[in-house]
């Protein structure tokens, strides 16, 4: 696609492979869409790092969910709700930070274990433009 364009197209999960293989972190959660987890794009983007990405048991996905279309629904979801997941995924997984890898999700970036996807767009496409 992007050699059909005249415009640089971003690709936010390799955008996000890149930004989290730079840090020390070795074991990173993803709370992502049953559609962005079954579409594998953010696990192609870490496959070449040495950062292992751990994706959600099934009923934490369950949950994962509802509280996503509580979003896209309401408008807001219940802050706990989000925290306790990114707890128990890092708990159980030991996972060092989450990644907020659905846009909706993004609006609980003030967790400190969380990597939040559009930040690190944001911050991508700035430096891009920097260095233009």
């Amino acid at each position: 696609m992007a050699a059909s364009v005249n415009v640089p197209i971003v690709n936010l999960p390799s955008v996000v492979a890149s930004d989290v293989a730079r840090s020390d972190l070795k074991k990173v959660g993803l709370l992502a869409t049953n559609g962005t987890l079954e579409s594998r794009i953010f696990q192609s983007a870490f496959k070449n790092t040495d950062v292992e990405l751990i994706t959600p048991p099934s009923e934490l996905q369950s949950e994962l969910m509802e509280i996503i279309y509580n979003i896209k629904k309401v408008g807001n979801s219940n802050f706990h709700d989000i925290q306790k997941l990114v707890s128990e995924i890092c708990q159980k997984s030991g996972a060092e930070k989450v990644i907020l890898g659905c846009t909706e999700l993004c609006i609980f970036d003030e967790f400190p274990n969380t990597v939040n996807v559009l930040n690190v767009l944001a911050n991508s496409i700035i430096e891009r433009i920097k260095f233009s």
